[in-house]
Parts: C-alpha cells; structure tokens; sequence
C-alpha cells in the first residue's frame, strides 16, 4: 500500500503556513522583489524575532494540532493503520512537530521580514484581533479549501479533458516506442 500520496495530501491541507490562496502568494512575492532585494545571510535578529512571533502565535500548539489532525486523517481514509497510529504520529513528530521545523521556519521568516516586522506581527497577534485572526485562519483556510475543491469538483470534466488531452501525445509516443522496440 502506498500512503505517499494521502500523506503529502494530508500535509498539504494541514500546514498553517500554506494558508494563503496562490494568487496572494504570488502577489506578495511580486511585492517583495520590488521593495527588497535578495537576502544572502539570515539576520539574527529576525531570526530571535521570529521566535518571539511564534510563541505569540501559539504555534508549539498549533503544530501539534497539525500533527494530531494529520494522523487522524490518514488513519480515518485507511482504517488498517489504526494499529501503528502511534508510530504515525511519532513519525509526524519527528518531521513536520514544532520542535523539527521551528528553527527552519524561523529562518524562513527571516528571510522575507526585518526584525522591526516580526515584531510588529507579534504586537499584533498579542491583541484581540490578532488572537481571534489567529483563532479564526484555521476555520476560514478550511472553507477556503472546501469552497476551492466543490468549484473544481463542479468541472471537474472539464479539467478531465484538459489533462487527457495533455497526456494523449505521450501515451501515443509510448504505444509507439512499445511497437518499435517489438520489432
């Protein structure tokens, strides 16, 4: 049985950090590249200062919901791996829990905030608004994600089509490839 695919699934719609819709990615890397240029070192400061924002955003918890839910998840689409549930979740621990990604994730922030920013993100996750943002960006990605998946699922024979017609030359080259080598 390969899980490969269901997990990377699963992963995909768990992490907090893909929260973000990819036009608005794209637009804020757009934004990036025009204010700043590349960073080749990791500013310490940002980095400390990152810390700071992810202890004001709860994300030691938030990741071991991630891990908790992605378990469930994958155990609830293949029941036969109740039994290993627990080595599922270790396995999750030890990739993708808090204490595995924080000091990558904190160089990621750093990477694309000052220090003064990460701050100021932190100041603002502190406040009521930013403790319900926080409390309500869970809720609104899921949706997001539901609303994405029932208007691609509503044309779906559409994407269909387009993906056979994309893979029909290649399949021909190797039906081909098949008869030569047969020769």
């Amino acid at each position: 049985m390969n899980i490969t695919k269901p997990l990377l699934v699963a992963l995909a719609l768990a992490l907090p950090i893909a929260v973000s819709a990819e036009a608005a990615k794209d637009a804020v890397k757009k934004e990036v590249a025009k204010k700043e240029p590349a960073k080749k070192e990791v500013n310490k400061e940002a980095v400390e200062a990152a810390g700071k924002l992810f202890a004001s955003m709860n994300l030691k918890d938030v990741y071991k919901k991630i891990v908790d839910a992605s378990t469930a998840s994958l155990v609830q689409r293949e029941p036969k791996l109740e039994s290993v549930k627990d080595k599922i979740s270790a396995f999750y621990n030890k990739h993708i829990g808090w204490d595995a990604v924080k000091d990558d994730m904190a160089k990621i922030y750093a990477k694309y905030y000052t220090a003064a920013d990460l701050e100021e993100l932190a100041k603002f996750y502190n406040t009521d608004l930013g403790k319900k943002t926080l409390a309500m960006l869970p809720k609104i990605s899921q949706e997001g994600r539901a609303l994405g998946m029932k208007k691609v699922m509503s044309h779906q024979d559409e994407l269909q089509k387009i993906v056979q017609k994309a893979l029909a030359p290649k399949e021909e080259k190797k039906a081909e490839a098949k008869k030569e080598s047969k020769k």
